[in-house]
């Protein structure tokens, strides 16, 4: 039997895909001011650069308000 996309899973699909094209256009935009030679082999270490950076700042964000959630409901 074929299963159909529920119509929150087609929005969710699009959210994603939007992100991706906005992420995308971020990244060609530092890609054209970036000097002629870091525009191709380089790039790659450039954009694991902004990845890693962005889940580093991610992760830390997300613990840091765990913990602060967890602090919070433990009894005094």
């Amino acid at each position: 039997s074929l299963e159909f996309p529920t119509e929150a899973e087609k929005e969710r699909k699009a959210d994603l895909n939007e992100q991706k094209m906005q992420v995308t256009k971020q990244l060609d935009l530092c890609r054209h001011f970036l000097p002629e030679e870091y525009r191709d082999d380089k790039w790659k270490n450039v954009k694991s650069y902004i990845l890693g950076t962005t889940v580093l700042c991610l992760t830390s964000w997300l613990s840091l308000s765990f913990f602060r959630a967890y602090t919070r409901e433990a009894p005094q």
